[in-house]
């Protein structure tokens, strides 16, 4: 999947769970062997975060870890936040 796919499947998975009125929404963000983390800025998870973020939710907990093919995932957990959102993507 490309990162963009990656991107919209998981808003619209916060979305959905934003709508059902679930309290929290957690999900799993994998870091591709191809990608060039080591210090820095890592845009998977800055674009992943702003994006669940902007739709009425806010971080609450992060946690990483490696899947069973021993890649790095991170894996956020959002609570419902109480700011109003202006403008939902």
């Amino acid at each position: 999947m490309s990162r963009e796919k990656d991107l919209a499947t998981l808003m619209s998975q916060a979305r959905d769970a934003y709508e059902r009125g679930l309290p929290v929404f957690a999900a799993k963000l994998k870091i591709s062997a191809w990608s060039p983390v080591e210090h820095g800025d890592v845009a998977l998870f800055t674009e992943s975060i702003s994006a669940v973020e902007s739709l009425g939710w806010r971080l609450e907990h992060w946690a990483m870890a490696a899947d069973s093919g021993g890649a790095a995932c991170g894996y956020p957990i959002f609570r419902r936040s109480t700011a109003v959102i202006q403008d939902r993507v």
